[in-house]
């Protein structure tokens, strides 16, 4: 894999800006409110009606769960950063309010805590996976249960290699933004993005790919943005 590098926060920043109007973000961070989540691992990056939460270098499960209670209506973004856990806890978030869970410079042995297909719904907009080792790699039918993500991001992270022709069947309709870089993809099979009709970026950059068919995209596609 590619060296590590540090998330930014102002990628958060440009997130929740999406998010809000500029003003509601303006009064957030004007906002005297103290954090809500009292963790030696988690900090808030903004105060307020609405505040992004970011925690790093936990090694066991039970750090992370005793921060879900704190995590109220008004969190918007969770980053994880030098995280190391047997799964990544997506399924616990199935109740949160969060739309963006940014993790990077971390590994787990894998996706989920469970091999059964049917995961909770989790209400994500955005996931974006920076520079994580999963032991088992990830397979691209395991995103089936964010069926409200409109931005899958990612970057140098051990996933299924082949983009198959049902994998738009498998992640959420609602994708806007698709990015897989630097991640060893081999082969876009045909068809597997025609259900994507809403898809305006796609970034398939960095990878092993030698052909990329004229038929994987969807025959009326919004595409606006291609990287190979």
């Amino acid at each position: 894999m590619a060296p590590a590098r540090n998330l930014s926060l102002s990628y958060s920043t440009f997130v929740i800006a999406l998010l809000w109007p500029a003003a509601t973000l303006a009064a957030s961070i004007a906002s005297p409110e103290s954090c809500p989540v009292t963790n030696n691992h988690c900090t808030c990056l903004f105060k307020g009606p609405f505040y992004s939460l970011r925690c790093n270098s936990m090694r066991e499960m039970t750090d992370f769960k005793a921060v879900l209670p704190s995590i109220g209506e008004n969190a918007a973004v969770l980053e994880l950063d030098s995280v190391h856990l047997d799964f990544l806890p997506l399924n616990d978030l199935s109740n949160s309010s969060l739309h963006t869970l940014i993790v990077g410079n971390s590994s787990f042995q894998r996706l989920h805590n469970s091999s059964g297909m049917h995961q909770p719904a989790v209400n994500l907009h955005h996931l974006s996976l920076e520079n994580v080792t999963f032991h088992e790699k990830v397979q691209w039918k395991q995103f089936s249960n964010l069926t409200n993500l409109q931005v899958l991001f990612v970057y140098n992270t051990s996933v299924q290699n082949v983009i198959p022709a049902n994998f738009s069947q498998y992640v959420s309709k609602h994708l806007v933004s698709l990015t897989v870089t630097e991640s060893n993809i081999t082969r876009i099979e045909r068809n597997s993005l025609e259900l994507l009709t809403n898809l305006t970026a796609l970034r398939i950059s960095y990878n092993n790919l030698r052909t990329f068919a004229r038929d994987v995209l969807p025959q009326t596609s919004k595409l606006e943005q291609l990287r190979l």
